[in-house]
């Protein structure tokens, strides 16, 4: 069983704001950077003046946490239980992986393996700001294998 580790996972932090600036109080609520309130404002984000909302824009994500892959052959005599893949996939806008790359392989197959994985998932594709599916790269993925 192949896990990807969601406390090791990248963030996405895609349509997450964070303002920052200085004043002599907050409002909270929603807030604009040239607003005088000094009472919090309903409603939401999309009502408030402000930068453009990026939309439902979004990166390759994983369909789902796990993946069901092989303990590798090679590392069935090591004397360990876990080890971690770090890999990047491109995948079209139908959610295949048209190329896999390995950025950290710790060896003894496991590299191999989550890359033979990796190209069997189906992805949820990026999506431009109005929805649509593209090609793109994902961003790094963290496959943990653990024996079973």
């Amino acid at each position: 069983m192949v896990a990807v580790d969601a406390a090791e996972a990248p963030l996405d932090f895609t349509g997450f704001d964070i303002v920052s600036g200085s004043a002599e109080r907050y409002a909270g609520g929603v807030t604009a950077s040239n607003g005088r309130s000094t009472k919090a404002v309903p409603g939401s984000a999309a009502e408030a003046p402000g930068p453009a909302s990026p939309g439902r824009a979004r990166s390759v994500q994983l369909p789902a946490r796990s993946w069901s892959c092989p303990w590798p052959r090679e590392a069935d005599a090591l004397r360990i239980d876990e080890q971690t893949v770090v890999l990047r996939v491109v995948v079209t806008p139908e959610g295949r992986v048209t190329t896999a790359e390995l950025l950290s392989d710790p060896g003894h197959g496991f590299g191999q393996a989550a890359l033979a994985c990796a190209r069997e998932v189906r992805f949820d594709a990026a999506l431009d700001a109005e929805g649509r599916p593209y090609l793109a790269t994902s961003p790094p993925i963290r496959v943990r294998f653990t024996r079973g």
